[in-house]
């Protein structure tokens, strides 16, 4: 064999992995009495991507808040100074206006995507749900200290 021929063998057999993949990807289905090559999407749909882009969202604004709230109490015992409590008030307003805003496409996508599917995941939307009202709550209660703290 020759050069030539050696690489194009080679490249028919990298067609030939190529096509085997693909056609692997693809089921076949009926239409009316003919076989016909029906294409999947190798990952699933693209909401169910995006839901779980914001689930994760979600969890980090969740846990985040939770933390950061955890050190403002802290920080009140250990009588941190007031511009690092106020420091710590503001990271608080904009994490739970993050946990707020991504729980509620959260939950809306999810509802979406569980009517499409006929598939009903509870312990997500409560998830979801519990999420967003502990963002609402904490916007609220960063909201009341930091105008209860402001000088009059």
């Amino acid at each position: 064999m020759s050069g030539d021929e050696s690489n194009q063998f080679i490249r028919n057999g990298r067609h030939a992995a190529i096509l085997g993949r693909q056609i692997l990807r693809m089921q076949v289905g009926f239409e009316h009495g003919r076989l016909r090559a029906v294409r999947r999407q190798p990952h699933g749909s693209t909401l169910y991507r995006t839901i779980r882009v914001l689930e994760g969202t979600s969890v980090f604004g969740l846990t985040s808040l939770l933390l950061v709230g955890a050190l403002f109490v802290l920080g009140n015992y250990q009588q941190f100074l007031d511009t690092s409590l106020m420091l710590l008030l503001r990271l608080m307003s904009a994490l739970s206006l993050l946990c707020v805003a991504s729980g509620a496409c959260y939950v809306v996508g999810l509802v979406i995507w569980m009517i499409r599917r006929r598939h009903v995941m509870v312990a997500r939307f409560l998830y979801g749900f519990v999420a967003m009202v502990v963002g609402a709550a904490g916007a609220i209660g960063t909201g009341l200290l930091q105008a209860m703290a402001q000088p009059v």
